[in-house]
């Protein structure tokens, strides 16, 4: 897969679950990535959009704990 790229994942048992799924890095592909995520989210709350750097680093962009300011960090 190209990076550097959007992914929505899924935390389970305090450990990321999958790579749901992926989008491009794009103002529409965020914005799709976080309307999957939210819909995920009311389900399981660890339910995060991270991007994938071409570095090999990832970071949060969005979750539904950090958009309520329910905590800070990674997803």
């Amino acid at each position: 897969m190209n990076k550097p790229y959007y992914y929505v994942s899924v935390i389970a048992g305090g450990t990321m679950d999958s790579l749901y799924r992926t989008f491009d890095v794009s103002h529409k592909g965020l914005e799709n990535a976080i309307k999957v995520a939210h819909k995920n989210s009311w389900s399981n709350p660890e339910t995060c959009v991270m991007i994938h750097r071409e570095n090999d680093t990832a970071e949060t962009v969005w979750s539904l704990k950090v958009s309520n300011n329910e905590f800070t960090g990674r997803c």
